[in-house]
């Protein structure tokens, strides 16, 4: 898609397809500047990927349905699952059960090309991640994806932006914020980023699927029975912290001092 306006009712179509189980895998629809300058992948504000399988009458049909239903909303194209391009054939991968290291090293790209997965622990390249879910509907996700490129502005950042379908009511997105580890200011001022964009996020609804130590403490949900409940429950099963100490639960609450 070339208007960035577009991504409200592109989420809308596809949460209507998903629903109807026109689309029955995972679709990612991600930020396009993730991709600028790819000729196989446009240069659109967004570009969602997907995947259709069966037999050469059902991919056709599914295709037909697709087409109709994304109609004024860009450029739709069908690609075989052998094409050899490293997204679109991690993406294949990926639909087929097999693991892959891309989004690794695809997170090296404001530092220039892709690095290796062996090289990039040794470079500067840094990166935060923001998981928040929201609902799958073009309101919430255009809500979201404003929240994050406010808040990641005013801190000196672009953070790239995938929207990934969970199921039918539910959309994981993955925000990355990268910096040069090498930079003390910029490590700081990512780290700000992360938590700023945690609080905004959730204020409004956009509860995290999963954080990073450095973020736990910080969550807003450790007064909820239910968190107070399983956390008497591992203190009970795990006295001594055996289980990674502090990446589950706050240390203070499983013990009960909270």
């Amino acid at each position: 898609m070339s208007d960035d306006a577009d991504l409200q009712p592109l989420t809308d179509r596809l949460a209507e397809l998903h629903r109807g189980e026109v689309l029955r895998t995972v679709t990612h629809t991600f930020d396009g500047a993730r991709f600028r300058g790819d000729p196989a992948l446009g240069d659109g504000a967004w570009i969602a990927l997907g995947g259709v399988s069966g037999s050469d009458r059902a991919v056709a049909a599914t295709w037909s349905d697709l087409r109709t239903a994304l109609l004024g909303l860009g450029r739709s194209a069908l690609v075989d699952a052998e094409v050899n391009h490293p997204v679109l054939r991690t993406l294949a991968d990926l639909l087929g059960g097999e693991p892959t290291d891309w989004p690794l090293t695809a997170l090296s790209s404001p530092f220039g090309s892709a690095f290796t997965v062996e090289a990039f622990d040794r470079s500067s390249a840094g990166t935060l991640l923001c998981l928040p879910t929201a609902s799958f509907d073009g309101a919430s996700t255009r809500r979201l994806v404003d929240h994050v490129r406010t808040v990641g502005t005013a801190f000196g950042f672009s953070p790239g932006i995938s929207l990934n379908a969970m199921n039918e009511q539910t959309v994981q997105a993955t925000v990355d914020v990268s910096f040069d580890r090498s930079e003390p200011d910029r490590v700081e001022a990512a780290h700000a980023c992360l938590d700023e964009l945690q609080r905004v996020l959730w204020a409004d609804g956009f509860h995290p699927y999963r954080v990073g130590v450095q973020t736990l403490e910080r969550l807003p949900t450790w007064a909820d029975p239910f968190w107070r409940t399983t956390a008497r429950l591992k203190h009970a099963l795990d006295p001594t912290l055996t289980i990674p100490p502090g990446t589950t639960w706050p240390n203070e609450l499983v013990h009960g001092r909270r």
